[in-house]
């Protein structure tokens, strides 16, 4: 088993400016979204600080919807009695730039922002940010993790990084998916009883639709792939925003004339 180098991704945190965030219990703490080598640091983090029966408890534990934003899970890593985050050390850039007003310059439609205006949240500036975002495309480049088509995989939520992880499956008959699988493999030894972890996510079944819509477009079965794109916006939930931009995208193209 290789051994995962953390400098860059230790570097790349280490520039967060930290918030004061009062007496907050972590109230912004959904399933955060993550690049693989943020994924394998985080599950590495929780490694080295819980035995293996405690990791298994966390990995396996239910997906909650989180009561403040819909369409969103409490993240599996927070403990929701003293609103902790349980690997902290090990927690991805999402949630470190949380809360930073400079996160607004990449903001989407679905994009949740702290309203309860943090100390220090202008500490972070706007280039600094655009930096920090090369960077983590650097990170992953160097992995040979790029973006191929019709997968956005690039960045997912903690609880879809985790399907992922334990259902090798899930890669073995899309190629576009191969560096995924070979990477978190590399790093990662999934627990014996991996079978027994419930999924948490609908990541299978939207996998399967986007090969669906692929093959419609091919096809040239424009109602077929604009039903296929309408299902991977609203049929799928649990995977937060997983595919959301790229299908919008292909839907203007294919939109039928109103």
């Amino acid at each position: 088993m290789a051994k995962f180098d953390k400098t860059a991704l230790n570097k790349l945190y280490s520039d967060v400016p930290g918030l004061d965030c009062g007496t907050c219990a972590g109230h912004c703490c959904v399933s955060p979204t993550m690049t693989a080598p943020e994924f394998v640091m985080l599950i590495l983090q929780m490694q080295e600080m819980y035995t293996p029966e405690e990791c298994l408890e966390w990995i396996q534990k239910p997906a909650i919807e989180h009561d403040m934003y819909p369409g969103n899970n409490y993240c599996r890593m927070q403990n929701r009695t003293t609103g902790r985050c349980e690997v902290y050390p090990g927690r991805a850039l999402a949630c470190r730039l949380h809360g930073h007003e400079a996160l607004r310059l990449h903001a989407s439609d679905e994009q949740e922002f702290c309203n309860l205006k943090p100390g220090n949240r202008h500490a972070l500036k706007e280039d600094k940010f655009e930096l920090m975002l090369g960077d983590v495309r650097d990170i992953n480049a160097a992995f040979d993790l790029t973006y191929e088509s019709p997968y956005f995989f690039l960045s997912h939520h903690l609880d879809a990084w985790i399907d992922f992880w334990l259902h090798p499956e899930y890669a073995a008959q899309r190629p576009q998916l191969q560096p995924y699988r070979k990477f978190l493999d590399t790093f990662l030894i999934i627990p014996e009883d991996a079978k027994n972890i419930p999924v948490h996510t609908t990541l299978e079944g939207q996998l399967r639709t986007i090969d669906k819509l692929f093959v419609a477009i091919e096809d040239g079965d424009a109602q077929q792939a604009w039903n296929l794109l309408q299902s991977l916006e609203h049929d799928f939930p649990s995977t937060a925003s997983y595919y959301l931009e790229e299908s919008r995208s292909i839907a203007k193209m294919l939109a039928p004339d109103s």
